[in-house]
């Protein structure tokens, strides 16, 4: 959530901004935020943690493999262009 409310105060306000000092940067900000807290609601999980722990451990499983891979196994084939195969090792 944290990280959504940084996203959302960069794109709604701060990029494309013009601040002439520190002092406008900050008070527009506390005023962005005085104004989203007007109508805050408070989180609410929807998951059990065991739920969400779960896809924790299926996310590890598959970035552990995928780093296990060799890297011409790990890139999209694009489009039209035919893949090379990987070089023999001889096992």
């Amino acid at each position: 959530m944290v990280e959504r409310f940084f996203r959302d105060i960069t794109s709604e306000l701060l990029r494309g901004g013009v601040f002439i000092s520190v002092s406008e940067l900050v008070k527009t900000i506390g005023e962005y935020v005085a104004h989203h807290n007007k109508e805050s609601k408070p989180f609410i999980w929807t998951k059990s943690a065991r739920d969400i722990l779960q896809k924790i451990i299926r996310a590890d499983g598959r970035l552990s493999s995928k780093q296990n891979a060799t890297p011409h196994q790990m890139r999209a084939p694009v489009r039209g262009v035919p893949r090379i195969a990987a070089p023999e090792t001889g096992r």
